[in-house]
């Protein structure tokens, strides 16, 4: 684990606004010390969220084409993991938290082969130690918490929501977000 302190914004370059989504993982096999457990941090933003959207429709086209399970699944430099202290406003139990956009750590895990795994519906982060001792996976974050993101506005640091269950608000959403009306829709 690193010892300096990591700044969130340096993991995505862009200037657009980001989205800090905390999610609980899961670690395979299961460490001796549960204290230890990680906490992936997605940085999204509306355009990527839009890009994430787009490949899940790419991915539930395909699976009602095949037979079985589908997953579409890429190297995804977007995400960071942080002992589960650094991160103490994530509840785990299948909840995700907005993180303030400048959120800092004093440590983060060094994982290698960091991958994103993009089904219908939903969206998952896996990640392995350098040893290859175990891996990470987080809960499942839904296509709504997505949409959520790439409308813009609707999150705000603090949040905190199911990841599975999360639905948008019923109250209409007059954003300007260009190409997003197929994806949101």
């Amino acid at each position: 684990m690193a010892e300096e302190e990591f700044y969130a914004g340096d993991v995505h370059a862009e200037e657009e606004e980001q989205v800090l989504i905390a999610l609980p993982t899961v670690q395979t096999p299961p460490q001796a010390d549960a204290a230890r457990s990680l906490v992936a941090v997605a940085v999204l933003t509306r355009t990527r969220a839009s890009e994430i959207l787009r490949q899940m429709e790419v991915v539930k086209e395909l699976a009602t084409k095949w037979a079985g399970v589908f997953k579409l699944c890429a190297f995804d430099g977007n995400t960071f993991y942080v002992p589960a202290e650094y991160a103490t406003t994530c509840r785990g139990g299948g909840q995700f938290v907005v993180l303030d956009t400048n959120y800092t750590t004093p440590e983060i895990a060094e994982l290698v082969r960091p991958q994103i795994g993009i089904i219908p519906g939903a969206v998952i982060w896996e990640a392995f130690d350098e040893q290859n001792r175990f891996g990470v996976t987080t809960i499942e974050l839904s296509a709504e918490v997505l949409r959520a993101v790439a409308v813009g506005g609707i999150l705000s640091p603090g949040t905190v929501r199911n990841a599975g269950r999360y639905t948008l608000p019923a109250e209409p959403m007059l954003v300007p977000t260009p190409d997003i009306e197929e994806v949101v829709m």
